[in-house]
């Protein structure tokens, strides 16, 4: 989700950024790990685009991306087992 903190105040988030959210959300628990970190880049870009890439949400956006892609393989190993 996007964070508030160092006293910034988020922007208003379009209606289509906040389902791209619950989609990931969605996407994660039903194990369809491709589309959630596709749908999750198109979070970041957008962030980076409205916000700037120093802006609050922008980090936690990236953080989430990130671990999306650290956690992954890690989940489909957990699968295998």
């Amino acid at each position: 989700m996007l964070a508030q903190a160092s006293g910034q105040r988020s922007r208003p988030y379009p209606p289509e950024v906040l389902e791209w959210q619950r989609q990931v959300n969605s996407l994660f628990e039903q194990g369809n790990y491709q589309e959630a970190i596709r749908i999750q880049e198109k979070e970041l870009a957008w962030t980076e685009q409205n916000l700037g890439p120093d802006h609050p949400d922008t980090a936690a956006s990236l953080n989430n991306r990130t671990r999306s892609g650290v956690v992954t393989p890690l989940r489909r190993t957990a699968r295998l087992m």
